[in-house]
């Protein structure tokens, strides 16, 4: 007769965060342009000078995007418990 295995409680924490980030928004519209078959305006996107452009313009604006509560980016895991975390926010 085999036994079954114990089993063993093992303590996680749950965390969430809610920013909207420029680089979710910049890797948003290269796939929108290339689903669109805009394969040469989304290299440009990733052409340093204008990734930058860009990316200035999104921090400058998503702070009034976060306050209207729109675009909002949420990410969720799971870490064991007493992990250092002091980067995150709690759910």
């Amino acid at each position: 007769m085999s036994r079954a295995p114990s089993a063993r409680l093992t303590l996680v924490d749950v965390w969430c965060r809610h920013r909207s980030k420029p680089r979710h928004h910049l890797r948003s519209l290269r796939v929108w342009l290339r689903d669109r078959r805009r394969d040469r305006l989304a290299r440009e996107t990733e052409w340093r000078p204008a990734y930058g452009v860009l990316k200035v313009a999104l921090e400058l604006t998503l702070p009034f995007v976060d306050v209207a509560s729109r675009g909002e980016v949420i990410g969720v895991g799971v870490e064991h418990a007493g992990a250092n975390r002091n980067h995150r926010s709690r759910c």
